[in-house]
Formats: C-alpha cells, sequence, structure tokens
C-alpha cells in the first residue's frame, strides 16, 4: 500500500540519504578533531613527558573542539622553547 507508492519510496530514500549524510559528516568532523587533539598529546608527549602526562593538560587538550584552533596549538607546542612556554600556550598556570 503505502509503502508501495513510488512517491513515498522516493521520499523516504531522500530522507534517509539525507539523514546518513549529516552523520557520516559529524562522525568524520569528530574523528578528524580527536586525531589533531591526539597529535598534539602526542607532540607534548615527545617534547615535554612529565608535563604531559598531568590530567590538566589532557583536559585542557580534550577542550578544544575546533580544528583550526587544534592546529595552531600544535605549530605553538612545536615551537614551544622550555615547558613553562607550553603551560602558557595551554592556558595553564605556571609553576
Amino acid at each position: 500500500m503505502i509503502e508501495d507508492d513510488p512517491v513515498v519510496q522516493k521520499l523516504l530514500a531522500e530522507a534517509y540519504s539525507e539523514a546518513y549524510e549529516k552523520a557520516y559528516n559529524k562522525a568524520w568532523a569528530q574523528g578528524r578533531i580527536e586525531g589533531l587533539q591526539k597529535a598534539a598529546s602526542n607532540i607534548l608527549h615527545i617534547r615535554f613527558a612529565v608535563l604531559a602526562a598531568t590530567p590538566q593538560v589532557q583536559q585542557a587538550i580534550a577542550s578544544i573542539e575546533d580544528a583550526e584552533k587544534l592546529k595552531q596549538l600544535q605549530e605553538a607546542l612545536i615551537l614551544a622553547s622550555d615547558e613553562q612556554t607550553a603551560r602558557i600556550v595551554l592556558g595553564l598556570p605556571s609553576e
């Protein structure tokens, strides 16, 4: 009956396609953010292992969900001359 109607089938297919595309794009964006966060953590671990191990650092990185800000963070962490500079870049209090 209604499920055999070609118009209904077309509308359902379009709605499914749109929902799938939105879900895919959201998952892709979230995966990208998580990858950038992981990269920032890895940079810190390599350059400043003691600092990277603190929960505040992990929380600071996890709180950034903007890809451009995460890229800028990575660049700043690579260029940071010392642990104190890395703390400033992360917005953490100095020790």
